[in-house]
């Protein structure tokens, strides 16, 4: 049930229209070739659209799809899983052809920049080798295609506990992709290049993140019913990611602390440095599907050198039943860090020397060590979802989802929703979520 750009399938309207036909004549443009009218009817116009309504949560933790969303908390909503996608594909010659998408979505960044998922140009020499360039789809999960296009996969919403930690869908660069025939099957291998930005949901905070270089690399293999693919990324927090992140203000009230005699303080800020550290991710996938079963995994590991960034594993193993048009499944999910986040040293009291405020001193000092150790938990996550779904294909563009989810979500785990203070008990969270997707 994969849907990819060339095969099965607020903003201004006014503008998207004239980046639409704009795309089109630079591409024509770049191709650098005459081409007769008929070769110009090689247009397609394509979208999809997802209008979902959830209720998940509780007065502590809101409910978000990902990490660049702000999340609802206890109340039913619209925002988490309802967007509009409008793609555009436009064929040159044989050789040549380019890809737009435009995706209307909640998230943090919401700007009309923001919402454009494609804009590439894809030059094919062979029938096995094609290359692009422009802003291209993130090709390191099994949903790399179709993330957002919910009628193309089975449940209501892509697992949150594989796919909610990552705040970006596709990077500015290139990427090349060799496949041939093998073992009556198709095997293919990309490497890919070039930079992303993504801007998480924080409270109170104002965060842009930057990831550059960002490359890496993917290996499949796929028949019929069979689908199995390896990813691997490597990302680097540039020089100047500091000066993004959010922590100016923070080390600069650690310089203060440590000048009144917390010696542990200068430590503290070397923890907080992003600049030049890295992240790998390793990814496995594979689905089978037949005419009665659509079973499908992912297991990945992230291994970062930022301190405050824990590495952690996640995974999920999927299955569904079909029975005429409707589809029945079952799913487990599970996220959580492979060590233990970093001990916060507690700083002693500030001494009562006459002519200090020392009362207004200690309780910033006190506010100080609550917002680091906010940040020291910003990023752990340790939760296990258990999903009960039914999905009632309507036609064959239409389907109805229903799915209840039953989150079990550890002491100070709790990254994957939006809260505004980490707390130290867990939490057994329902969500419960109805969705009409439609591609058109």
């Amino acid at each position: 049930m994969r849907i990819t750009p060339f095969n099965r399938h607020s903003k201004s309207l006014l503008l998207l229209s004239i980046l639409l036909s704009g795309l089109a004549c630079s591409m024509h443009t770049f191709a650098g070739t005459n081409f007769s009218d008929e070769e110009f009817k090689d247009t397609k116009i394509s979208g999809f659209l997802t209008a979902g309504f959830a209720r998940g949560g509780n007065k502590r933790l809101g409910l978000r799809q990902n990490i660049a969303q702000f999340g609802k908390y206890a109340d039913w909503t619209y925002k988490t899983d309802s967007l509009l996608g409008l793609q555009l594909n436009q064929r040159f010659s044989k050789k040549w052809d380019a890809a737009f998408q435009a995706i209307f979505k909640d998230r943090v960044g919401d700007n009309l920049e923001d919402n454009i998922e494609w804009a590439f140009v894809r030059y094919a020499p062979t029938p096995y080798l094609d290359m692009r360039v422009g802003r291209i789809g993130l090709d390191v999960f099994m949903l790399s295609d179709h993330r957002n296009v919910g009628f193309a996969y089975l449940w209501a919403r892509p697992p949150i506990e594989f796919y909610g930690a990552f705040g970006f869908d596709h990077f500015h660069g290139a990427d090349i992709e060799y496949s041939t025939p093998l073992y009556q099957g198709n095997f293919s291998t990309k490497v890919f290049v070039g930079k992303a930005r993504y801007r998480p949901g924080v409270p109170r905070a104002d965060l842009n993140i930057r990831l550059e270089p960002f490359y890496g690399f993917n290996i499949k293999w796929e028949d019929f019913n069979w689908r199995f693919q390896f990813a691997y990324a490597d990302i680097k927090y540039p020089k100047g990611s500091n000066e993004e992140s959010g922590f100016n203000e923070l080390v600069d009230n650690l310089e203060f602390a440590e000048s009144f005699g917390w010696q542990e303080a200068g430590d503290i800020i070397d923890t907080l440095n992003i600049d030049n550290e890295r992240t790998q991710y390793y990814a496995l996938g594979a689905s089978f599907e037949n005419r009665r079963w659509i079973i499908q995994s992912e297991a990945a590991y992230t291994y970062t050198t930022f301190e405050t960034l824990k590495p952690y594993i996640n995974y999920y193993l999927s299955a569904g039943y079909k029975y005429q048009q409707t589809i029945g499944y079952v799913m487990v999910g599970h996220m959580s860090n492979t060590k233990d986040v970093q001990h916060l040293p507690e700083p002693p009291p500030i001494p009562n020397t006459p002519g200090l405020p020392v009362d207004l001193l200690q309780a910033s000092l006190d506010e100080l060590v609550e917002n680091v150790d906010r940040v020291y938990h910003t990023a752990r996550i340790d939760q296990t979802t258990y999903t009960l779904g039914l999905r009632w294909n309507l036609r064959y563009d239409t389907a109805i989802k229903l799915q209840w989810d039953r989150s079990h979500v550890k002491a100070l785990g709790q990254n994957l929703w939006i809260t505004e203070k980490r707390f130290n008990y867990d939490s057994w969270v329902n969500t419960y979520t109805v969705n009409l997707n439609f591609v058109f």
